[in-house]
């Protein structure tokens, strides 16, 4: 893969801008160049140029198709309330992530309460229906981030396949957290 990487960021109370070609090396970051970002605002820019050859084949190539596997990768961080905008630009097409994820996935969740033992825990369900993923999911969350994922088939037998409904086929996901998780 070749690509590069553009990134102003807060450190501190001033920003800063990092940037570095995306390269895979032994060394990790290659031909780094960091600066004083004053009057700039946070943002990364991934430009990704090239693959290997290997990897070529197997990667999507439509950018509406790459733009649901973004989302779903990073379900957690749509689902918090400090997710970043996130854009995708392709040549001249155009996708706002958050906007996909709020119109196509979150549209349809729902969230639930619940305390044990004086603990309160939040489940946040959704029905996706875009995924390749075959399996209904439960996933523990500390900070916003996954913490452990698991089939639900473990503990309903019945889930071990897609459920059909008038909009397709589509499995579920469920994402807990609570202060205990931390």
């Amino acid at each position: 893969m070749i690509g590069f990487i553009n990134s102003v960021f807060k450190e501190k109370d001033e920003y800063v801008e990092r940037d570095f070609d995306f390269i895979l090396t032994s060394t990790g970051v290659t031909n780094p160049n960091r600066k004083s970002a004053k009057g700039k605002s946070r943002k990364t820019i991934v430009e990704l140029i090239s693959f290997k050859r290997k990897y070529m084949d197997k990667c999507p190539k439509r950018a509406s198709t790459i733009a649901m596997k973004i989302i779903e990768h990073c379900l957690v961080y749509f689902l918090s309330p400090k997710c970043p905008k996130i854009n995708l630009v392709d040549g001249t097409e155009q996708y706002f992530l958050n906007d996909i994820f709020r119109e196509q996935i979150q549209y349809g969740s729902t969230i639930t309460n619940f305390d044990i033992d004086g603990n309160r825990f939040d489940i946040i369900s959704l029905q996706l229906y875009s995924s390749e993923e075959q399996n209904h999911l439960i996933t523990f969350c500390a900070h916003h981030r996954e913490v452990k994922t698991e089939k639900l088939s473990t503990y309903i037998p019945e889930l071990k396949k897609k459920i059909d409904d008038d909009n397709g086929s589509f499995i579920w996901l469920y994402y807990v957290s609570g202060k205990l998780f931390g």
